[in-house]
């Protein structure tokens, strides 16, 4: 099979040519830029190719070291937000969508107190733009208001599913909103 990979950056191509072993690729003038990449990409193809050894099926170069914590946080992360809307999507019947915003925020509060209070003390809650925490605050008690609801409406797969249309809604609103430029790299990214 194929694997795509987009350098979106200079730092990313450094560490592409890293992860394959080709740092003598970084002084080749065919690859400076990413135009110049891009116009010779059946070069920087063929200098990215894996060797592999006859009859065997792994490649031979070194994996990257990526660290199994990191690994295991994320899928602990995916693993939490599963269980909490699981659990939500069985207690929709009995009690009323605002009773269980209110429980999973208040919780969560709990917790980051239990957990990060005793070495953060006030710093927790000290901000220079009060205003616009309030609002992400806000903001994310109506985010949690909508998706509880939806639950109570849709499969909970297909809830999920459409809450993973968040980075395309987001790169919509940066566009409308703050003003960034939409580049073919970011719209294939």
């Amino acid at each position: 099979g194929w694997i795509f990979v987009m350098c979106m950056t200079e730092k990313f191509w450094q560490a592409l040519l890293g992860v394959l072993q080709r740092e003598d690729l970084a002084d080749d003038p065919r690859f400076a830029d990413a135009t110049a990449r891009r116009v010779h990409r059946d070069a920087a193809r063929a200098g990215a190719r894996a060797q592999r050894v006859p009859g065997d099926r792994k490649v031979t170069r070194e994996h990257v070291h990526i660290p199994a914590t990191a690994v295991l946080m994320i899928v602990g992360a995916v693993a939490t937000f599963s269980i909490m809307d699981a659990t939500i999507k069985t207690m929709l019947p009995r009690l009323p969508v605002p009773f269980l915003v209110w429980a999973r925020w208040t919780f969560q509060v709990v917790a980051m107190l239990i957990w990060l209070g005793p070495t953060m003390g006030r710093g927790m809650v000290r901000t220079q733009r009060l205003p616009l925490q309030l609002v992400r605050g806000l903001l994310l008690i109506a985010s949690s208001l909508c998706f509880f609801m939806a639950l109570g409406s849709l499969p909970l797969a297909e809830a999920t599913a459409i809450n993973y249309t968040t980075p395309v809604l987001v790169i919509l609103l940066a566009v409308l909103f703050l003003g960034e430029r939409m580049t073919p790299p970011r719209i294939a990214f």
